[in-house]
């Protein structure tokens, strides 16, 4: 029945929905970077070897794990560390933190929440993916509106539908909410619309995750958007809810896992892989933390990368690359 059930979703998806549907997909940015396009850096540079910042001097290994993940990992790495009785400094960051990190060299492993840029990609980096989490878009509770099909989220947020009741809701004006963080990367928001400047010219931009969620949950005419981890971790569920999207779920990994669901982000770890700046420690603590994922310590919600692979995904080494074939 499962199997029955998705293939008439997909049919409909592709086929039935009304042609400037399609259209309404040029306004997408790419899903990911190309790993081949690369950053060249100076001979100095390639020279440079690790070396920690003040605080993280002594430290076997020093990372930042990305805030939209902290919460979660920081409890198994700080036991992973006390099991191999290993001092690893761990850090909150963003994707710009992890980045200053790797060009300044003060880290071993960095993490992201979205998909590596050609900025990213510096020599003697490898890129491993743990997995993707639903980008969820989110009203608030009392709104009777629970589906949308892509081209109707797409006019929603470029301001073109600017009324509820044009999707079958309250006769109530839309406040449309949005965080648009690592503007030039792919993936992320830009899979709903490819650039900040597509936006509605009304859209309000909450300064965090928290200040996000929270004023969506306070507008009854609000929409946002964000990753189900951080809404879930500030305990909203019951005065917001998330819309489906084509009739597909965020809350449903099977849906995300098969692609039918179109929102997402990519958390990647960045490594060392030259032999003059390889940290084995760093090695071993990323090759437990994809075991982790894998074995469904973050399963709740995150698709992990064994099965992306089972489901078509592209990868190249250990870096996903590429949405399975149509």
């Amino acid at each position: 029945m499962t199997r029955i059930f998705l293939f008439i979703n997909v049919i409909f998806t592709f086929f039935v929905l009304p042609a400037h549907a399609k259209t309404y997909n040029q306004l997408q940015g790419p899903a990911f970077s190309d790993p081949d396009i690369k950053t060249e850096m100076d001979k100095e540079w390639l020279k440079q070897p690790i070396k920690y910042e003040e605080w993280g001097e002594g430290a076997d290994v020093v990372i930042y794990l990305n805030q939209h993940i902290y919460t979660t990992a920081y409890p198994l790495v700080k036991k992973y560390a006390k099991d191999n009785n290993l001092t690893i400094i761990i850090k909150e960051g963003t994707c710009g933190y992890t980045k200053g990190g790797l060009y300044n060299k003060t880290i071993d492993i960095g993490m992201m929440c979205c998909p590596p840029h050609k900025i990213d990609r510096l020599p003697g980096l490898s890129f491993h993916t743990i997995g993707i989490e639903p980008i969820g878009l989110f009203i608030n509770q009392q709104n009777s509106v629970n589906n949308v099909t892509f081209s109707q989220a797409q006019k929603i947020f470029t301001g073109e539908i600017k009324n509820w009741s044009e999707v079958n809701g309250p006769d109530q004006p839309i406040s449309v909410y949005i965080r648009p963080h690592c503007a030039i990367k792919p993936g992320l928001w830009h899979r709903l619309l490819k650039n900040k400047d597509l936006f509605s010219f009304r859209a309000l931009e909450p300064g965090s995750i928290k200040t996000n969620v929270t004023m969506v949950a306070q507008t009854p005419e609000g929409i946002g958007f964000d990753n189900l981890w951080q809404v879930y971790n500030y305990k909203l569920e019951h005065k917001i809810k998330f819309l489906k999207i084509n009739g597909f779920d965020p809350e449903n990994p099977k849906h995300l896992a098969a692609n039918l669901y179109p929102l997402y982000q990519t958390y990647n770890i960045a490594l060392w892989n030259t032999p003059e700046l390889r940290n084995p420690s760093a090695d071993k603590l990323v090759t437990f933390l994809k075991e982790q994922t894998n074995n469904g310590y973050f399963r709740k919600i995150l698709v992990p990368a064994d099965t992306l692979r089972e489901s078509g995904w592209k990868f190249r080494d250990d870096e996903l690359i590429g949405e399975p074939e149509e």
